[in-house]
């Protein structure tokens, strides 16, 4: 068996911060996943 080579592998990152109880939380949650900084309109419309 080989070593593997960077080609050969994978990772992931998985990052857990729930999710709003609706549609009138999503600009607090965003604020919170955001650390801190307001989302754009654009953003939150998305």
């Amino acid at each position: 068996m080989t070593s593997p080579t960077p080609a050969d592998t994978a990772g992931v990152l998985l990052m857990g911060y729930g999710s709003p109880n609706g549609s009138e939380d999503l600009s607090e949650y965003l604020t919170e996943v955001l650390h801190g900084r307001r989302p754009s309109k654009e953003m939150v419309a998305e």
